[in-house]
Parts: C-alpha cells; sequence; structure tokens
C-alpha cells in the first residue's frame, strides 16, 4: 500500500492562509425588546399578568433623559410582553401594576425609570414586589 501526500504552496514552503468571513451587520435598524414581569412568592416566581410597560426609546442621537415614552404593552398571562421597533442604543423602561412597586433600590433618578441598552433583540425581565 502506497501513501501519496500532495500539498499547496509553492516550493518554498508557504502554506497558504485562510481568511475568515467578514460578520455581516444586521441589516435592520429597530429591534424588538421582551421579557416577563413577575414577582417573587413564597411558592417562587410567579408570572404578573396586566403589567403596563411605558417605553422611551431614544436612540443613539438623543441624549440621556430626552426619550419621548411612546411605547405602551401590557403583559399576558404569562407575564410576557414584546415590544417592536427599539432604536439601537438606551431605551428607559417605566412598569407598572396596581398593588406593586420596584424592588427597594432599583429606582433610577426617584423616578422608577430603568435604563437599558438596546444592541439588538433585547431581553429584559424585571421582578416587582407587593406594597
Amino acid at each position: 500500500m502506497a501513501l501519496t501526500v500532495t500539498g499547496c504552496g509553492d516550493w518554498n514552503r508557504t502554506i497558504p492562509t485562510v481568511t475568515a468571513p467578514t460578520p455581516v451587520p444586521d441589516s435592520r435598524s429597530t429591534f424588538a425588546l421582551f421579557g416577563v414581569v413577575s414577582e417573587m412568592t413564597a411558592s417562587g416566581i410567579v408570572p404578573l399578568e396586566g403589567a403596563l410597560l411605558n417605553v422611551g426609546s431614544c436612540g443613539a442621537t438623543v441624549r440621556p433623559g430626552q426619550c419621548k415614552f411612546d411605547k405602551w404593552v401590557t403583559t399576558n398571562a404569562q407575564g410576557a410582553y414584546i415590544l417592536e421597533g427599539m432604536y439601537p442604543g438606551a431605551a428607559g423602561v417605566w412598569v407598572e401594576k396596581t398593588g406593586f412597586q420596584l424592588p427597594v433600590g432599583v429606582l433610577v433618578d426617584g423616578e422608577g425609570v430603568q435604563t437599558i441598552m438596546v444592541k439588538g433583540d433585547t431581553r429584559f425581565d424585571i421582578q416587582l414586589v407587593r406594597r
């Protein structure tokens, strides 16, 4: 049995190189913000239906604090929400449900608005506590 090995390159023993493909940037200009609103109970985490989220999609060209809060969504029976049309960059999220509040220490600027960064489709889960 004979084994023949052939190689690529020239007689000076240069080895051909392979160039990694360049990633293609996501061509979408807006993304989805999604997640679950829940509460911690003695029996574990329970989804909250009917929580209202008010979201300001600021985009890269708007200075912080100048978001227009124009996107609204209410959680379903599983506590889930999804908002399409989010611009990349900072977004402010305000969550409310009667009888609930954000956990102590989560308030931002005393207003209850949480700032998140959208860099593509973004998951943001929120846990509220009973008042």
